[in-house]
């Protein structure tokens, strides 16, 4: 079978404590499939055999009368293609060239720095694409637009301790809308973001899935496009022993003057 439309939606109500997605998938034998469940959790499923586009149609009506949204998808409801120059690879043939210690350090930063950000969400991430998503997909500009002047106006209420108020709520709603993610078995505004750094973390998120968008868009990075203009230059003994002492100096927690 193949997929002829899929559409997503999902509801974030703090009152009633949902959380959850929708799916609908239309396959070319006139056969729905629909999936429900809670973000970041397993799904349930159920198949309709030959009851086509309109009963799509009547089902998507309905969730939206219920409260539902649509979740806005880049790559809406396509199979997202490999991008077989992805900026990891990139990086280690333009500025590692031939350096085997250079190409294991960049291959390790960049796994620090997905590990930092699938560590505290449920975002994943493809070694085939080299995209991060959220449980529904890569998220579109729109999504990402909106998410980002949703983010600084919660940062301005974390900031003013404004947590406990209704307008914080309605804006972590529509934000877990726009980037769904698995906030736990209950959803409270308040222990979502509690601090700034929860705000970081959010602000991470966001990078790496506007990053995972601007790969959608412009396709398959050529090999020859240079990305990166760098130059290194060997650092002396001297320099390799300051440096280190630098940095065990700060990790002791002096001041450097």
């Amino acid at each position: 079978m193949q997929v002829v439309e899929q559409r997503k939606f999902v509801m974030v109500e703090a009152d009633e404590n949902h959380n959850k997605l929708w799916i609908v998938t239309l396959f070319d034998t006139d056969l729905a499939r629909t999936e429900w469940g809670r973000v970041g959790k397993a799904l349930q499923s159920k198949d309709f055999p030959r009851v086509g586009r309109s009963f799509m149609a009547s089902k998507i009506r309905e969730k939206e009368g219920k409260g539902y949204k649509e979740f806005h998808n880049a790559a809406n409801g396509r199979p997202v293609a490999a991008t077989p120059a992805n900026l990891e690879e990139l990086a280690v043939t333009q500025i590692a060239g031939d350096n085997r210690q250079l190409a294991d350090l960049i291959h390790y930063l960049a796994q620090k720095n997905r590990h930092s950000i699938l560590g505290r969400t449920t975002m994943t991430y493809s070694d085939t694409t080299g995209l991060f998503s959220t449980p529904l997909g890569v998220v579109g500009q729109f999504g990402m637009d909106r998410a980002n002047i949703l983010l600084a106006d919660l940062r301005r209420s974390v900031n003013a301790g404004r947590q406990d108020e209704r307008e914080f709520t309605r804006l972590v709603e529509e934000y877990l809308t726009l980037i769904p993610q698995d906030v736990g078995r209950k959803l409270e505004p308040a222990r979502f973001l509690p601090d700034l750094d929860a705000i970081k973390k959010q602000r991470d998120i966001l990078d790496a899935l506007q990053a995972s968008l601007d790969t959608l868009a412009r396709g398959r990075v050529p090999t020859a496009e240079r990305v990166w203009d760098i130059e290194f230059e060997e650092m002396g003994a001297d320099e390799v022993r300051r440096v280190r002492q630098f940095y065990h100096t700060l990790s002791m927690g002096y001041e450097i003057s």
